[in-house]
């Protein structure tokens, strides 16, 4: 009886149950606490990383401090007060440690940054003088790059910043007065006197209207005038910045605007350069080309060449005549057209009566073609957008001005005196045969303005522009129902592409333009 009723008790078994689940529990604390370690690793690099980016982004920061403070902070190169955060250009592929002495803590952590310098490709940046630093700082196109690394705990990341200055490439359309040319007919005393008291001197102001559309930002440093339906902008936010104060309503024709951009008013003035002397020096080097007087210019994509007849015009051009030289495309990407040794005849004002007149000492380059790399073209007077070959076969079929791209390449056209489309008249009534639409490709600056020959005789069309227009005083296109329709096209490439020399460094500040992780980091 006690063996059977031994054998029947469960006595020991809740024991047994309780260690198995004691060793299944322990599996499961064991495998949260392999997790929970796996998981704080992976965490701990997570936060890591995004310290080490944040501290590098400190370091761009620190470098747009100094700048706003000093904008000549980058001549100096790495050459600037202690403490520093600047570094020389640090190459991990021909260093094994890391070489880069000027690191800074972001205050409160363990994180660190430097800066490097990117000086223009094969260049070491050079502080011995502003022109050095800007000829090995600098790139052609005006602009110079930074490197900021952050690190903590080992671990590194890289940001890459893009510095340029606001500019009048930054729009379709820049004016300095929104008047006619002194040396087109108006008082130059009182034009030049026109902007501060802006009525009464005798200026004449000119109108948008004709339906003409101006595609892209646009910033004048005077006021505007509307005197029939115009567009201005492409996208919402494209910035139209008129600097004067600006009615509600614009004056002349409060319901002819169609504001597709945003309207900005009063806005900050804008300087433009005063010469292009810069590029002529360029041009005069090795790999540039300069000419002088007057020049009949072609480019031709097709051959990567640059044709000139010297002396000539274009109706002075027929099939058979020999161009004067032939050039390879310049490896300085540079053209500029000097005055001639006997220089204009009288003064260097423009005729607008009769360009026939035009004398072989100006510096007169008339220009047309195509182009699929990059090339700025100067002038001491004028740059004139015409067709190389006026006589070529039927004339009235061969009046094409056409300056257009057939790559992916920028051009520029800086005149120090005017940017002109050509269209020869002896009077309104007896004239060449007329050029219908145009297009020009290209970012123009004309120091006195962007102008139609003789714009108020005979309906010519759509005047395309793709690119950016900039001038001191606004010039005319058109006199309705006479002269170009306006379609202005910004090119929005500009904002981080320009053509070669196009900018020297001017009094405004620097911002960011471009902004980039490297990876993997330095």
């Amino acid at each position: 009886m006690n063996r059977l009723r031994s054998l029947r008790d469960d006595q020991g078994f809740a024991m047994l149950v309780v260690i198995v689940l004691m060793l299944v529990g322990g599996a499961f604390v064991a495998a949260a606490l392999a997790a929970a370690d796996s998981d704080q690793g992976s965490s701990r690099r997570s936060q890591d990383r995004k310290a080490a980016y944040a501290a590098a982004e400190a370091g761009i920061e620190y470098y747009k401090f100094h700048l706003a403070q000093d904008n000549d902070y980058w001549t100096q190169c790495t050459n600037v007060p202690a403490p520093s955060a600047l570094n020389d250009e640090w190459n991990p592929d021909t260093s094994a440690t890391d070489t880069r002495t000027n690191w800074r803590s972001v205050p409160g952590t363990s994180a660190e940054y430097a800066v490097e310098l990117l000086p223009a490709s094969g260049m070491r940046c050079d502080p011995t003088s502003t022109t050095t630093a800007q000829s090995t700082m600098l790139d052609a196109t005006g602009v110079f790059r930074i490197r900021s690394t952050g690190r903590v705990n080992g671990v590194k990341r890289s940001i890459v910043a893009t510095f340029r200055r606001p500019s009048f490439l930054d729009y379709i359309y820049f004016t300095d007065f929104e008047v006619l040319d002194p040396w087109v007919g108006n008082d130059p005393a009182a034009c030049e006197a026109y902007r501060p008291a802006r009525a009464g001197l005798g200026c004449t102001e000119i109108s948008f209207g004709n339906g003409d559309k101006v595609q892209g930002p646009l910033h004048t440093n005077d006021s505007v005038q509307v005197s029939s339906s115009v567009t201005f902008g492409k996208y919402a936010s494209d910035p139209i910045e008129i600097a004067l104060d600006q009615p509600g309503t614009i004056n002349g024709c409060p319901s002819c605007v169609t504001w597709t951009g945003t309207l900005r008013s009063p806005w900050d003035k804008l300087p433009l350069p005063t010469s292009n002397q810069a590029l002529r020096t360029v041009a005069g080097q090795a790999g540039g080309i300069r000419l002088t007087g007057l020049n009949t210019v072609k480019l031709d994509a097709a051959t990567d060449t640059i044709r000139v007849w010297k002396n000539l015009r274009p109706d002075q051009v027929t099939p058979t005549t020999a161009p004067t030289v032939t050039y390879n495309w310049p490896a300085k990407q540079v053209l500029y057209d000097d005055a001639g040794a006997t220089g204009c005849a009288g003064t260097d004002q423009p005729k607008f009566a009769n360009y026939f007149d035009d004398n072989t000492g100006c510096a007169e380059l008339f220009i047309s073609g195509t182009y699929d790399k990059p090339l700025t073209i100067g002038s001491a007077a004028d740059i004139v957008v015409a067709p190389s070959a006026w006589k070529e076969g039927d004339a009235s079929k061969s009046t094409s001005a056409d300056l257009t791209n057939t790559g992916d390449a920028v051009l520029g056209l800086i005149a120090n005196g005017f940017v002109r489309v050509w269209h020869p008249v002896n009077s309104c009534v007896s004239r060449q045969p007329e050029q219908t639409n145009l297009r020009i490709d290209a970012a123009i600056l004309a120091l006195h303005s962007f102008i139609v020959d003789n714009w108020s005789c005979g309906k010519l069309g759509t005047l395309s522009v793709n690119g950016a227009i900039a001038q001191k005083f606004r010039g005319p296109v058109a006199q309705p129902p006479n002269g170009y329709v306006k379609n202005y096209t910004y090119d929005s490439r500009l904002k981080y592409r320009n053509p070669p020399f196009f900018l020297a460094p001017v009094d405004v500040a620097w911002k960011v333009a471009t902004q980039h992780e490297q990876v993997p980091a330095t």
